[in-house]
């Protein structure tokens, strides 16, 4: 089962707990998307307001993990293959 949620409801829902784990993908455009799972087995990934994936740049994504308190989480870089003008992620 999935369920896909906004920065606000998943931070809501790391704040009581019920945040098992998370996992961070960097994709083929360098971007970051975080892929979360929940206490009661439910998978999803973090979405804009309007639906879509969230896309983060790889220090802001960070960054909001670690302002919840997330001080581990697997990241998956698989997909990303440094081009010209993208040699950093950071």
């Amino acid at each position: 089962m999935t369920d896909n949620l906004r920065e606000d409801m998943f931070s809501q829902l790391f704040i009581t707990g019920a945040v098992r784990h998370v996992d961070v993908q960097i994709g083929s455009n360098g971007r970051a998307t975080v892929r979360y799972l929940l206490q009661n087995g439910v998978q999803g990934i973090i979405n804009t307001k309007r639906g879509g994936v969230k896309e983060y740049k790889p220090e802001t994504c960070m960054r909001f993990l670690r302002m919840l308190g997330f001080s581990t989480l697997k990241l998956d870089m698989s997909a990303w293959h440094p081009s010209a003008g993208q040699d950093e992620l950071l």
